[in-house]
């Protein structure tokens, strides 16, 4: 009786390997396709769907990439020419959820390479502001529940 659950366990278990396999395979190529060089970078920007800065590290770590971190007004620039919708914000890697006013990468725990803020920001409004967004082609600290697109950045060259 013991041998029984084993011998449909087993190929239950392989089944659902060489299936999540496939799916991962699907997703990979999927990913790929979805990334756009902007200036010596590729990136993928989410105009569809809003979400918490947490998620939208999340999702960015699904598809083998992070929140974005700029290095240059350059890069900002660029970047910005490609958002198609305006007034919104749109989370990149930053964070100052550590500790108050020292804005980081998630990625790589650095302070972060280049910073634009928007006048009179970085603010910390209400004391719940720790997460970075761009805005209209500056930056703004705003609270990481907010919903908000996102961008991901493909590779580890920050």
């Amino acid at each position: 009786m013991l041998g029984t659950p084993m011998t449909f366990s087993w190929p239950l278990i392989v089944l659902t390997l060489a299936a999540s396999s496939v799916e991962h395979s699907v997703d990979a190529l999927s990913i790929t396709k979805a990334f756009t060089k902007i200036g010596e970078r590729f990136y993928y920007i989410e105009e569809q769907e809003q979400q918490s800065w947490y998620t939208a590290l999340s999702s960015c770590r699904r598809m083998g990439a992070h929140l974005a971190t700029l290095k240059s007004e350059k890069e900002l620039y660029d970047l910005d020419a490609e958002l198609r919708i305006r007034n919104q914000g749109y989370w990149i890697d930053v964070n100052d959820l550590d500790r108050e006013g020292q804005f980081v990468s998630w990625t790589t725990s650095s302070p972060s390479p280049y910073l634009k803020w928007k006048a009179g920001e970085p603010n910390n409004l209400y004391n719940k502001e720790h997460c970075v967004d761009i805005w209209d082609g500056l930056m703004n600290d705003d609270d990481c529940s907010d919903k908000r697109y996102f961008i991901c950045q493909a590779g580890d060259g920050i």
